[in-house]
């Protein structure tokens, strides 16, 4: 769930979920209690589902129930089967949703890596929140299908996908994409293609841009410390996790949950290292 949590800002916070009254959501990220939030998702994630049916080409629509089936399937649903179907749909939505945008996108995650990176312009052209909830599904997507090489082949593409959008009208100013560039670099051993240096310096480049964003201080640990067996950098990251306030605006709900997997990871560490 480690990379998921930043998902919630984007939308609960204007980007997405748009139609959903602005108190609301900020009250949603500002809560303490995790679990209520839980409880709460499926009736959203059935509201969306009969949007859907009643409007199937509605984007936000699409865009807005894919990235609340990831959340919820990543971050609440300790199913592997279970979050594994979640995550599908999500794709499904998020797939949908960029080729309802424009036609020129249907289809895209399958395909080779050329004729994919000929699409990376037009995929720039989407609305910001739909991109970013395209990338989270995907990722959840990955995550979820970790036992699946023709899946894991992919990603290259969505690596060079976030690369080109750094690069451009996203700019050095998105915390979310360096910290999902880091991930991706982080995901495999070197001799498999990672990319362990390029992630470090990703990863402390999020934080630089989000320093009360406690989630990224975890994917830090979880994937290059842990990656690299480096116990010191772990324990240091993680410490400071539990020492921080997570009490910030639009971020308590993050950092709430970012604390829970800190101890989590802490208490594991001496089986790890």
């Amino acid at each position: 769930m480690y990379y998921l949590l930043t998902l919630i800002v984007l939308l609960l916070s204007g980007c997405g979920l748009s139609r959903m009254p602005q108190h609301m959501a900020q009250a949603t990220l500002n809560q303490t209690d995790p679990e209520t939030i839980a409880e709460a998702a499926p009736a959203y994630l059935l509201l969306f589902d009969s949007l859907i049916e009643s409007d199937p080409d509605d984007a936000d629509y699409l865009r807005d129930a894919a990235g609340l089936y990831a959340l919820f399937g990543d971050l609440f649903v300790k199913d592997k089967a279970r979050s594994k179907r979640l995550s599908e749909r999500s794709f499904s939505y998020a797939n949908r949703a960029i080729c309802s945008e424009e036609d020129q996108l249907c289809g895209l995650s399958q395909l080779a890596f050329e004729p994919f990176v000929t699409k990376m312009a037009e995929f720039s052209e989407l609305k910001p929140a739909l991109r970013i909830v395209y990338l989270q599904s995907w990722l959840v997507y990955l995550k979820h299908h970790a036992d699946d090489w023709n899946e894991l082949a992919r990603l290259p593409q969505l690596e060079t996908l976030i690369g080109y959008l750094l690069h451009h009208e996203e700019g050095g100013g998105s915390s979310q994409l360096y910290l999902y560039q880091a991930i991706l670099q982080t995901l495999r051993p070197k001799m498999y293609g990672g990319k362990p240096e390029e992630g470090r310096r990703n990863f402390e480049q999020a934080m630089r841009l989000a320093p009360d964003d406690l989630t990224i201080k975890v994917a830090f640990a979880r994937h290059y410390a842990r990656g690299l067996y480096d116990q010191e950098l772990h324990d240091r990251l993680l410490n400071e996790v539990l020492a921080a306030d997570p009490v910030k605006p639009g971020l308590t709900l993050l950092n709430t949950l970012a604390q829970r997997e800190a101890r989590e990871l802490l208490a594991s560490g001496a089986d790890f290292f």
